[in-house]
């Protein structure tokens, strides 16, 4: 290639050979260097690493998404389109390189194509011949859409970017940490970390940013570790982000063994695989985590977030009280000198928390203004009272953060139990925070409980993308919208819901595919498509890898052996679980078995109903 600078990568499933032929030609005539491969005996080391050079020197990467590539869960096509995000990571974001291609009818909803390629505007070309792109002699469409790409390569024209007005991608998903995400994990049972300690951007209203270490001359180990604290930044996070952070920060790490910035960020992105992801809690992951932070500390002993760091990988991945008191101790005296930098506050409550002194860690939350975050620490330590008088406090209510809303709700759902209640304080939210992820699932969940799928349907209508990353489930939003016909008497309406579903899982999986929910998402949706077979193959793969016994039923499955059919299955695992309370997952239990649709089949059976009566938090509203 004369150029690689200003060479186009065209991507595309081998199906699609003479519609990427066509779009090829166009860019030919339009003066544009075209890397098309054409080979008929595609395969082989040296034509792999041919395409992967190919995609690492490219200007331009041009995926063709058709009714081909939806169609097909695996094709190498796939693994160049994933090679292709991993380079962009290393870009600025306004930087001109993913440029997809859609051809024939796929909608931006239901296409399935990495995240990535939904934050850039996307090209439509017509389409005939059974749905292969056309060429005819001098179309203007074709010969506007060829000159738009040269001048892109030539620096005339800026990318443009998925927006909600535009008929292009779909929204990419939400950035930016929450500060307060993580606690819903802790009312499942699960220990979370400080994911966020290292802030490029400029400082909040709680304080300035910790000191950092004088700034030698940007290296390009510095630039690695920037693009991945980007990743680390976003919130909630995939595996597959969190490999790719660490694969920065590995690359950092051998060009500049010194750079403690970079031994600090990979040892906390180790503890997010642990906790609170449990993506990979493995002995040895934890091994690597507290090694990495103490490499951290031996470099820059002086440096207050490698000491934060290293203090939070100790308290959460050893499991260790003794260095959990040792994360006190430090914590304790940070605060005392800096008292300007708040976030130090709600991490010393994490460690109390780490430590089982949940009272204690709510009431220092309450003394040092972050009301509603002790809110979900009384409500983890059982103290629904102290709870629900802090979600209503007038330091509360003063709040304009939408977890003001979702601790009231979890409340009034979970623990009282009063559906009327819930739905009035949903009427009372504002409707700009009606569209995120959580509380799109908090609003369906709790009409899919009142059984009004018209409300289901008008909340997930409005959230804008086809994934959803919530405190409580993560997965399509097709799941949903799949019950919420099922529920309104539409089952080939819910059919094609819950396949559109099942096709979004499958790619998850492929992207992280040891995420147990997503295998038990997916023996779900399978049973509910009727493909019971396939569905008890997933759920037995998935339980050996996870390492329960076969054919037994856990809070994770449950719904799976629900959709299965295997209802005295689930009774007998619901009965001790419900009675012995061993943690707040058992009121979650007895909400969804007491409302949610799911479980009508066990209705009929009076163990069930004298189960739910029995077991009853003194706290919820009474059965009619």
């Amino acid at each position: 290639m004369s150029d690689p600078g200003k060479a186009v990568f065209l991507s595309y499933a081998s199906q699609d050979a003479e519609a990427a032929r066509r779009i090829a030609d166009a860019l030919r005539t339009a003066g544009v260097e075209v890397w098309f491969d054409q080979s008929e005996l595609r395969g082989g080391d040296a034509w792999d690493a041919a395409i992967r050079k190919q995609i690492r020197e490219c200007a331009l990467f041009v995926p063709i998404v058709s009714a081909n590539t939806q169609s097909r869960a695996e094709g190498y096509f796939r693994l160049e389109w994933r090679l292709a995000v991993e380079r962009s990571h290393l870009m600025a974001d306004d930087a001109p390189f993913l440029f997809p291609i859609v051809i024939g009818e796929v909608s931006d909803a239901a296409a399935r194509v990495p995240d990535k390629f939904r934050e850039v505007q996307w090209t439509r070309l017509r389409q005939a011949y059974g749905g292969q792109a056309r060429l005819e002699g001098d179309d203007p469409e074709w010969r506007s859409f060829a000159e738009r790409v040269a001048k892109l390569l030539s620096g005339e024209v800026r990318p443009s970017f998925a927006k909600a007005s535009e008929g292009g991608a779909s929204q990419p998903r939400k950035r930016g940490f929450e500060k307060w995400w993580w606690l819903i994990f802790a009312i499942m049972g699960m220990s979370v970390p400080f994911i966020g300690v290292f802030k490029s951007k400029a400082p909040r209203s709680e304080g300035p940013q910790l000191p950092q270490a004088a700034a030698p001359a940007v290296s390009n180990a510095d630039e690695l570790v920037a693009k991945a604290h980007d990743i680390m930044e976003r919130g909630s996070l995939r595996r597959s982000e969190i490999d790719a952070a660490n694969s920065l920060l590995e690359r950092a790490m051998e060009i500049d063994p010194s750079n403690a910035r970079a031994w600090s960020l990979a040892a906390n992105a180790d503890l997010a695989m642990i906790f609170p992801y449990r993506y990979n809690t493995s002995d040895a992951m934890r091994q690597r985590a507290m090694a990495r932070a103490s490499r951290a500390l031996s470099l820059a002993p002086e440096v207050l977030e490698v000491q934060v760091v290293h203090a939070n990988v100790f308290a959460h991945a050893s499991n260790n009280p003794v260095y959990i008191r040792q994360a006190e101790t430090l914590f304790r005296r940070l605060v005392a000198e800096h008292p300007e930098m708040h976030f130090l506050v709600i991490r010393l409550a994490d460690i109390l928390r780490a430590d089982g002194r949940m009272a204690e860690g709510a009431r220092y939350l309450e003394e040092n203004g972050e009301p509603i975050l002790a809110g979900w620490f009384w409500l983890e330590n059982g103290s629904l009272d102290e709870s629900y008088r802090v979600a209503r406090s007038p330091a509360a209510q003063a709040s304009t953060h939408v977890d003001k809303w979702l601790l009231k709700l979890t409340i009034e759902s979970s623990w009282l139990q009063d559906l009327d209640l819930a739905w009035k304080t949903i009427g009372e939210m504002p409707p700009e925070l009606l569209t995120g992820d959580n509380p799109t699932v908090f609003t369906t969940l709790i009409a899919f409980s009142r059984r009004e799928p018209n409300r289901m349907l008008q909340f997930t209508a409005s959230f804008s993308r086809d994934w959803i990353e919530s405190y409580n489930f993560a997965g399509p939003k097709q799941y949903w919208t799949g019950w919420a016909h099922e529920l309104a008497g539409r089952p080939e309406r819910a059919r094609i819901e819950w396949q559109g579903a099942l096709r979004l899982i499958e790619d998850a999986l492929e992207t992280s595919p040891g995420r147990l929910e997503f295998g038990y998402q997916k023996a779900t949706l399978l049973a509910l498509l009727g493909e019971t077979d396939a569905a008890r193959k997933v759920l037995a793969e998935f339980q050996a890898f996870a390492g329960v016994a076969p054919g037994s039923v856990d809070f994770a499955s449950h719904e799976a052996w629900l959709a299965l059919g295997e209802n005295n299955r689930v009774f007998e695992w619901m009965d001790p679980f419900l009675r012995y309370k061993s943690n707040f997952q058992w009121i979650y239990l007895h909400w969804r078995a007491r409302f949610l649709p799911q479980w009508d089949a066990l209705r009929g059976d009076p163990r069930f109903g004298s189960l739910l009566r029995e077991t009853k938090p003194d706290s919820a509203k009474p059965f009619d």
